[in-house]
């Protein structure tokens, strides 16, 4: 397996992981960023948006693996996903209160993974 296809299965991973974590368990994820859905109604959103959109995401970029030819858009579509979720946290760390080591984390971790994504583009051979 080449470097841009690894780079997208560790991102197919990482979203089934958190997508899966979304859908069976979001209420032990959203304790992690001090989140509460108190309503069926939030609940509902919360497992939609942090479960079954991060799942569909991870079961895009695990299809894009398995097809070399999807590769360059699986990386896109990693490269831009990771980059919102980057861009929106580092926005809240630099002009807001402090946050939790948690959001830290999360923002570096997914800004690791946005330059990785556009790097492993870069180098993708079949676009």
């Amino acid at each position: 397996m080449n470097f841009p296809r690894g780079v997208l299965l560790v991102c197919a991973a990482a979203f089934l992981v958190f997508g899966v974590w979304g859908c069976l368990a979001s209420e032990s994820m959203l304790a992690l960023v001090d989140v509460v859905a108190t309503t069926a109604t939030a609940r509902a959103d919360v497992r939609a948006q942090y479960g079954g959109f991060t799942l569909g995401m991870g079961l895009f970029l695990l299809m894009c693996v398995w097809r070399p030819s999807w590769t360059g858009p699986g990386l896109v579509a990693s490269g831009c996903t990771l980059t919102g979720f980057a861009a929106a946290r580092w926005w809240v760390i630099f002009t807001d209160e402090p946050v939790s080591p948690t959001i830290s984390a999360l923002a570096l971790s997914e800004a690791c993974g946005a330059v990785l994504s556009w790097i492993a583009w870069r180098m993708d051979t079949t676009r």
